[in-house]
């Protein structure tokens, strides 16, 4: 016979059920949400990349094969990489390797994408004759299974395996610093202008045109000469005119001389006549005085050919210098006055160099000093300081320094207002360390190398000065005599092992 159960206990036995079915749920949802975490967290060898503590990696704190592959690893574009995200990427690409004795260690299967490119015949391997650089270079350290070739096992060597990372370093020197400064400076032309009219005109005929080369004395214009000449003739029939009277006034100045002569040969004899005497020296003095007029006459009519004779001669417009027409005023019909412009020239075999100097530097320069240039052509040449403008831009506190340049074999003629670097030295010369420049690498603004310290890379902040060729001036940061790494550099972390693969002095 069937027990009869109240309603109520029905009722509380439904109840605890569902109450004991939503705390299962609940468990088996934690326990879920717990191994997603759990999958999600970091390795613990890949915490120490976690620079800023967030539990991922962001893409400025990965190094190496995670920078490379950042954006095939971060499978949900989150911009950061997971423990799940990295550990899913390595297991799809990566193999175990057991050696003897040891724990296993793993192996990228596929080349680095950086290496890919070199892959000419996509064999998944960097044959020998496909190695440039540092590669090339140790070919038969990387090639540990001698088989001619470096699989991305052998190549993960250079970035950071078993060993350390394979780098180059150099040493941090001491150099004697003589140091130039460089200015931009341009050419310009000590000869250069208007070509004016002397003469008054019409233009009868223009005989350049704009970019012609011409010589000095060339005739550059000519006027319409027509009246010129008239008047040129006019002054020389007017010089004849006071030459015949000059003639005919030392004629009678002759005459009225010889007839005083003989009154005086007369003077004892009774055939003298002392008013007679008297009235031929009176006309004598005339006569002179008469002379003199007629000579005056004649230098002012020959001025006034002279000026006839070079209004006409200037009626050819002539070059004043040899070079290069680089503008027309004027065209055929125009009327021109005295000063007008006709043509703009420009010596062009005959420029300097204008630059102006920090006054800093003004005290190292001084007159006939030579100093070395380069044009834009990237060839070197010399010029020697011909002058100091003894004034100062207020504004760029620089002084005017003129140089006469000897060009030599330049691939192109140098042109006017062109640029030209002027290598100004420094006064101040001596001792100071350097860095080559490679080892230098920027980072968050600064300025970062890794040192060896120990087999390992060491990260030092460095304060560099000015550039020296290859190298830079360091003022803080490093020693004369301290190794630092120049190439291999781009991937490391601080603390990484180092393998050194070549020393150079650079």
């Amino acid at each position: 016979m069937m027990r009869r159960y109240p309603s109520k206990f029905y009722s509380l036995h439904w109840r605890l059920g569902f109450w004991l079915l939503v705390v299962s749920f609940a468990c088996v949802h934690a326990v879920i949400l717990l191994t997603a975490v759990e999958a999600a967290s970091l390795p613990s060898r890949l915490k120490a990349l976690d620079k800023n503590g967030n539990g991922v990696i962001d893409r400025e704190e990965a190094p190496g094969p995670l920078q490379e592959n950042f954006s095939k690893i971060d499978t949900d574009q989150s911009g950061t990489l997971d423990g799940e995200e990295i550990t899913r990427f390595f297991q799809r690409n990566r193999k175990a390797v057991k050696s003897a004795g040891n724990e296993s260690e793993t192996v990228t299967r596929e080349l680095p994408e950086r290496a890919k490119a070199l892959d000419k015949n996509n064999n998944g391997l960097i044959d020998k004759d496909e190695a440039v650089g540092m590669l090339k270079q140790n070919f038969s350290r990387l090639d540990r299974n001698n088989d001619n070739s470096i699989d991305a096992s052998e190549l993960a060597l250079v970035f950071g395996g078993a060993g350390g990372a394979l780098v180059e370093v150099d040493k941090v020197t001491q150099l004697s610093i003589s140091q130039n400064v460089p200015v931009m400076g341009q050419l310009v032309a000590t000869q250069m202008g208007p070509v004016a009219a002397q003469a008054s005109g019409a233009i009868a005929k223009i005989n350049v045109a704009v970019g012609d080369r011409i010589q000095k004395g060339d005739i550059l214009v000519l006027l319409v000469d027509e009246k010129l000449q008239s008047e040129n003739d006019q002054k020389l029939a007017i010089v004849d005119q006071r030459r015949a009277m000059l003639e005919i006034a030392e004629a009678e100045l002759k005459k009225v001389t010889q007839e005083y002569q003989r009154i005086q040969n007369l003077r004892n004899s009774s055939a003298f006549s002392a008013k007679r005497a008297d009235d031929i020296k009176q006309d004598v003095n005339v006569r002179k005085g008469m002379l003199k007029d007629r000579r005056a006459q004649l230098s002012q009519s020959l001025e006034q050919l002279n000026r006839a004779h070079i209004e006409l001669r200037n009626a050819s417009i002539l070059a004043p210098y040899g070079g290069v027409v680089i503008q027309k005023h004027v065209e055929v019909g125009s009327y021109v006055n005295v000063g007008t412009s006709v043509v703009t020239l420009v010596n062009d075999n005959n420029m300097e160099i204008a630059v102006n100097v920090p006054t800093a530097q003004i005290s190292s320069l001084k007159e006939g000093q030579v100093l070395n240039i380069s044009l834009d052509d990237k060839t070197r040449h010399q010029a020697k300081v011909r002058a100091i403008v003894p004034t100062e831009n207020a504004l760029t506190r620089a002084r005017l320094v003129l140089l006469t340049p000897s060009f030599g074999q330049a691939t192109r003629q140098p042109a006017l207002n062109q640029s030209v670097i002027v290598n100004v030295p420094v006064d101040a010369t001596g001792v100071a360390i350097t860095v080559h420049k490679d080892a230098v690498i920027s980072k968050t603004g600064k300025s970062l190398v890794f040192a060896v310290v120990n087999g390992r890379a060491e990260e030092r902040v460095v304060t560099l000065g000015s550039s020296v060729g290859t190298r830079f001036v360091v003022l803080s940061g490093l020693q004369d005599g301290e190794k630092v790494v120049v190439r291999g550099n781009e991937s490391l972390r601080a603390g990484q092992a180092l393998r050194v693969a070549e020393t150079r002095n650079r």
